[in-house]
């Protein structure tokens, strides 16, 4: 086709210089060779207006030796270039490469030809110039896109050769013709001397064979519209560059790419903010625009290029674009598949799943599992954890957490301990930051003090978790068999943009200086991750140190909710590793967790010791709230589903006491409807609620308010419904406030107790009091205490072996068969003294602080026990609004 071409072009040449060759031949004497004007040829040029030709014969005179008709151009005489070529700035390396390989052509055929940008140096009067540039003056100026993609011209204009093209193959290709058409050079050629070229020989080759005749929208053409992208889009201005390139091909329109803010009569190729609502993609054709709107830009290219490919590309005729091209698609979800997870059970999908998540927290997409497949996660994790950062739906599909191949001490490559590290971590999008300088302001002089500094000292400019710590001192200084040397103070404020402190994390100690503080902005925009059933194969390690896994799900990220899990232990066996927590919120707040159903682990001895092994952790974080959250085997060792099969059964008497939960340095905890068999929040706790729920047990420490309303406790002979630490001094800096209490006996412990004439303690506040201790602060119990609608029922249950269900029937007890219960059970059993005995030294060396006001109503159809200690003599006790006044002296008799 090129060659046929070539053809044509010279007998199209040839046969317009026929004439014109006729003409000069058959009249020799015409002295104006062969000119139908009225200027001849002279010996003595004249340019009186100055234009740099001839007024007579318009001979050019800035060259008036180069031997040349007036419509010619003397491009090499005697061998040498009288030409530059010239590139069009911004051409294209291809192009570039082609000027290149001509020059080296001629350079080898002895005719040095210089290349030049458009922009270097001053024009010349001789130049080839490759494409229309832009300072050579109108006369030069041309639309290349006039020509069609095919298309291609070479022009002669005064002592300028242009060589145009409609795109760079077409330009290449008209370079192509000027070396073989013009030069003359071919394979043959073995020197240059002279090349001049005739106006005559300029050539134009318009494309016109589009298959498409017109694009319209809405029956009006788009000739004349533009293409509306940003310009500094990564990835919306590629598309725009593509959709000009497709229109220009196959219809030969070419339209200017202008910006979003002049869109009119425009295709607009947009990204908009992700919402995080509805499909993330849609076509909109108006009357005068073509809108393609994404929240997704790694999906923009595709769907707008397979769009006008359908439509455009490969289209007959006209094309019209109305309102029947409108279009939503979902471009928000992703799944598991899609990146390789095989979800069969057997293959550790670990990587693939991780691959999705990384993907979709870059572009925001909501993550989904594949229906009904199981995906299996063993120790392929390489000491890495799944980021996640967007919305989770499992769709209640299967986990295998596997770490029965993990040993206590195995490492990934990274070095990092794979038992340590989650197998879902939900992440924030922002880090902790160092912010100590911050806090120089804080000296011995100008502390930060409990209920007295309301502000840190510097606004952050958003809410922030601000994390301090002073060295200056240890507390919480652990006693007992798991005693340590205790923690510097430290805690998590929340503060506002002006670094207000929130109310409800006020300081909790005094600060004299602060070495170390972080700052970690909180997520605005909020996710849900849930929907599944996780099996935990739990590790078996060669020997029993305490070395917990934390191989589970992780919250870090603030404004998030986990929903709808179901987990399962298998292979819990009775020395093992302890587990850190299936579900762990850790600096962070505002988290909810529902709808959990979790099962209690056996916890190991280690040398006499129960260690401490949980389904649900945490630490540092604010806010943290349990809906629903419920332990399967409430009544079990091991899976009730499988009680029979393993011979495991329920324990008489009372609820299983394994593993559950253990946290530290929370604040404002709130669990609600759940049925857990233990709420155990250790060292710092700020502020907790408990509302409609069911525990076995319930451990305390800390400071702020403890609100309890219509919650039930599972206790025994010596167990109270709220347990004070005593390992960490029994102390609580606070309130408490009991709502609705009911204690549940069993029915064997009740008949054992009286058959052998026990009258088993019970408490509403236990104390393991170690008076000459030195815990790092001043202990203290609750200042104000609320109790009302106290009740006691005994219970008894049957077990169902075939569904491992339990029918629990219950029975309110007559007044005079209760067990009496003690506010502060326990007060007389540590220390060095008795101190139920009226004016007893009670506090040793490091003496509590008595409550303010005991507060008692509707409380009648209970035996309560308030001590009688010289701790106590300004301690108000009111009963049914009114204050008891001889109350002191009756110790070890009821209040009512």
């Amino acid at each position: 086709m090129k060659n046929l071409k070539k053809l044509l072009t010279l007998i199209l040449a040839l046969l317009i210089s026929l004439p014109l060759l006729w003409s000069c031949n058959n009249d020799p004497g015409d002295e104006n060779n062969g000119d139908d004007d009225d200027k001849t040829p002279c010996t003595e040029h004249i340019d009186e207006d100055n234009n740099s030709r001839c007024d007579k014969c318009d001979q050019s005179l800035i060259n008036p030796d180069n031997d040349t008709e007036p419509d010619e151009i003397m491009l090499i005489k005697d061998g040498k270039a009288n030409f530059n070529f010239v590139i069009k700035n911004g051409s294209s390396d291809l192009v570039v490469k082609a000027v290149e390989k001509l020059a080296e052509t001629l350079d080898s055929l002895d005719v040095e030809v210089e290349i030049v940008e458009e922009n270097d140096g001053e024009a010349s009067e001789c130049e080839v110039l490759i494409g229309a540039p832009e300072n050579r003056g109108d006369d030069y100026k041309y639309d290349m896109y006039s020509l069609g993609i095919k298309g291609y011209a070479i022009e002669i204009i005064d002592q300028k050769v242009l060589i145009l093209g409609g795109s760079d193959d077409s330009l290449i290709e008209a370079i192509e013709i000027f070396e073989e058409d013009i030069l003359g050079i071919s394979r043959k050629t073995k020197e240059l001397t002279t090349v001049k070229v005739k106006k005559s020989q300029g050539i134009k080759e318009i494309q016109d064979d589009y298959r498409i005749s017109a694009v319209k929208i809405n029956g009006n053409d788009i000739k004349g519209y533009t293409i509306a992208a940003d310009s500094k889009n990564e990835f919306t201005y590629p598309v725009a560059l593509e959709v000009q390139k497709l229109f220009y091909q196959y219809a030969g329109y070419r339209l200017e790419i202008v910006p979003l803010s002049d869109a009119d009569k425009s295709i607009v190729i947009n990204t908009i903010e992700n919402t995080g609502e509805g499909n993330g993609y849609s076509l909109t054709v108006s009357d005068s625009c073509i809108t393609f709107e994404t929240e997704f830009p790694d999906k923009i290219a595709k769907e707008v290029t397979d769009f006008f490919t359908k439509n455009v590309s490969i289209a007959e005729g006209e094309v019209n674009f109305t309102s029947k091209h409108n279009q939503t698609k979902n471009m928000r979800d992703i799944y598991y598949s899609e990146f390789g997870a095989k979800g069969d059970g057997e293959n550790d999908d670990f990587m693939a799943i991780r691959a999705c998540h990384e993907y979709a927290n870059k572009w925001g997409h909501k993550v989904f599992a594949d229906k009904n497949k199981t995906y299996y996660i063993g120790n392929a994790t390489d000491g890495l954890y799944i980021p996640v950062k967007t919305d989770v739906d499992w769709q209640n599909c299967d986990f295998i957490f596997d770490d029965t191949k993990i040993d206590i001490d195995d490492r990934g490559s990274n070095g990092v301990l794979l038992r340590g590290v989650p197998i879902f971590s939900i992440l924030s999008d922002y880090d902790y930051e160092n912010v100590t300088d911050l806090f120089s302001w804080v000296t011995k002089d100008n502390p930060l003090k409990q209920g007295e500094t309301p502000n840190i000292g510097w606004a952050p400019g958003y809410t922030a978790l601000v994390s301090i710590q002073t060295n200056d001192r240890k507390v919480f200084i652990r006693y007992g068999p798991n005693a340590d040397a205790g923690d510097y103070p430290h805690e998590i404020l929340l503060v506002d943009a002006e670094g207000n402190i929130d109310p409800s994390t006020p300081l909790s100690w005094d600060y004299y200086s602060i070495s170390s503080a972080s700052i970690k902005r909180a997520d605005d925009a909020p996710i849900t991750v849930g929907n599944a059933k996780v099996l935990t194969r739990t590790s078996r390690p060669a020997n029993n140190a305490y070395n917990a896994f934390t191989r589970n799900i992780s919250v870090t990220r603030s404004n998030v909710t986990v929903t709808n899990l179901d987990h399962t232990l298998t292979d819990d066996y009775i020395y093992r590793t302890p587990y850190a927590g299936f579900i762990y919120a850790s600096n962070c707040t505002n988290v909810e967790f529902s709808n959990i159903l979790l099962q209690a682990h056996d916890r190991k001895y280690e040398n006499g010791v129960i260690s401490g092994t949980y389904e649900i952790g945490g630490y540092a974080a604010n806010d943290v709230r349990y809906y629903n959250c419920r332990i399967k085997n409430f009544f079990f060792d091991g899976d009730p589903l499988n009680a029979s099969a393993s011979g495991t059964i329920p324990k008489p008497g009372k609820p299983n006491n394994g593993g559950c939960m253990g946290t530290n340095y929370m604040r404002n905890m709130w669990f609600e409807d759940c049925y857990l068999t233990s709420f155990d929040a250790h060292k710092g706790l700020g502020n907790v609620t408990l509302k409609n729920s069911t525990f076995e047990h319930i451990n305390f420490i800390g400071y702020g308010d403890i609100y309890m309303e219509n919650i039930t406790v599972y206790v025994d002979q010596g167990s109270t419904a709220v347990v004070l630490r005593g390992d960490y001094g029994s102390s609580w800096k606070g309130n408490l406030t009991m709502k609705g209490l009911t204690l549940k006996y069993s029915d064997d412990l009740a008949e054992t107790a009286n058959q052998n004439k026990v009258s088993p303690y019970i408490g509403i506040v236990k104390l393991n009091y170690y008076p000459d201790f030195n815990f790092g602060y001043q202990t203290s119990l609750p200042t104000n205490i609320l109790l009302e609608d106290i009740n006691i029922y005994k219970y008894s249950y049957i077990f169902n072996p075939k569904d491992g269900t339990i029918t629990e029937t219950e029975i309110k007890l007559a007044k005079k068969d209760y067990f009496p219960i003690h506010l502060f059970y326990a007060l007389n059993r540590y220390g060095n003294q008795d101190i139920s005995k009226p004016g007893a030294n009670f506090g040793g060396d490091n003496p509590y602080l008595p409550p303010e006001n005991i507060v008692i109503n509707n409380c009648d159809n209970v035996v309560l026990y308030i001590p009688n200690t010289a701790q106590f003599n300004n301690t108000t006790v009111t009963v049914d609004g009114k204050v008891v006044e001889n109350w002191r002296p009756l110790y070890g008799a009821p209040l009512n």
